[in-house]
Formats: structure tokens, sequence, C-alpha cells
């Protein structure tokens, strides 16, 4: 990590506010300073990169109202949005860094994008959903009585870079069915 250092020298003694700025950066400001005689007074200063935006538009030849729209850090979703009537979302005020965004509606397979988000840059990122025509079904069983076991939760997730991506959870029937045709 590079340090910047600053000295100012020759200063009256008494009570100051000193404000840092840097490009890309929300400023740091300490108040209430008091520098006093024939000493010297370190203030050190963290400064907070200024916030990133992500925003776009979840389409499948035409604008898709309703999706949902994540960004995840390691599987863990930070922030979301659902897309308005022109199926446009934003996600703004995010901490610059490495996410992965999914974007998330019935009858359409996840659309799934990596990004980056730079400090005081919008990025646009944009979907394309394909209708989902696959389906995933079984029966869940008691592996002993071999009953039907209804009300189980069954998660799917899929695999992308590495990590699981949470996609949806159905609920098994009576019977033991369960159906996935999202």
């Amino acid at each position: 990590v590079s340090q910047s250092r600053y000295t100012i020298s020759g200063i009256t003694p008494g009570l100051y506010n000193i404000h840092a700025h840097y490009i890309n950066y929300q400023d740091g400001i300490q108040n209430g300073v008091a520098l006093k005689s024939d000493q010297t007074t370190i203030v050190n200063f963290q400064l907070n990169p200024n916030p990133a935006t992500v925003q776009g538009q979840v389409t499948s030849g035409a604008v898709i109202p309703g999706a949902l729209v994540e960004l995840n850090i390691n599987n863990v979703v930070i922030d979301s949005a659902l897309t308005d009537a022109n199926g446009n979302y934003l996600l703004d005020n995010q901490k610059p860094g490495n996410y992965v965004m999914h974007a998330h509606v019935n009858g359409y397979a996840t659309g799934i994008a990596n990004v980056t988000l730079l400090a005081n840059q919008t990025i646009i990122q944009n979907f394309s959903l394909v209708a989902a025509t696959e389906t995933l079904s079984g029966i869940i069983t008691d592996q002993i009585t071999t009953n039907p076991l209804g009300g189980v939760f069954v998660e799917l997730y899929v695999l992308n870079s590495g990590n699981y991506i949470y996609i949806d959870t159905v609920v098994s029937q009576a019977n033991g069915s369960y159906l996935f045709n999202n």
C-alpha cells in the first residue's frame, strides 16, 4: 500500500480543521485539531474511494419488467434491484471492486456477468435473457421405506467461475415429486 506523507511547518498554535482531497476519493476531514507550540502533531487520513454505480437493462427481444438483478461477492448478495417497466435497473453507491451479477425472472435462464466497479464511475451491464426450455425433475423418497416425501426444499445451484451460485428453490409435492422449469 502506497503512503503519502505531508509536513506543514511554521503554523501558529491553535485549533484547526484539516481537509484531505484526492481525485476519485471522498474527502477526509479532521475537525478541532489542536496544534501546540514546539510540538509535532500527526494527523492521519484514511480516504474511502468514491462509490461506483452499475446500471443496465434486462431484455429478451423485448424489455423484461420485474426481473431481479443482484450484485454478489462470494455468493453473498450485496445489493439488488427490480427492473422497472422499461426493464431498467440501477444499483448505485456501491463499493468499488469485483462482483458477479445475476439477473433472474421466471421463465428465463439466469443471466450471469462478472463486473469490475471503479470509483466514481458508472458501468453499464445489460442482460439478454434466454427463454428457459429445460426442466429438471425428480422424486424424493425415504431411503428406508421408499415412501414419497412431500414438503422437501430442493435448491438448485449453477457452477460459475469456480463458485456455485444459487438459482432457485422448489418444494416437493405430497407424492415426492419436484420440478424446476424456470
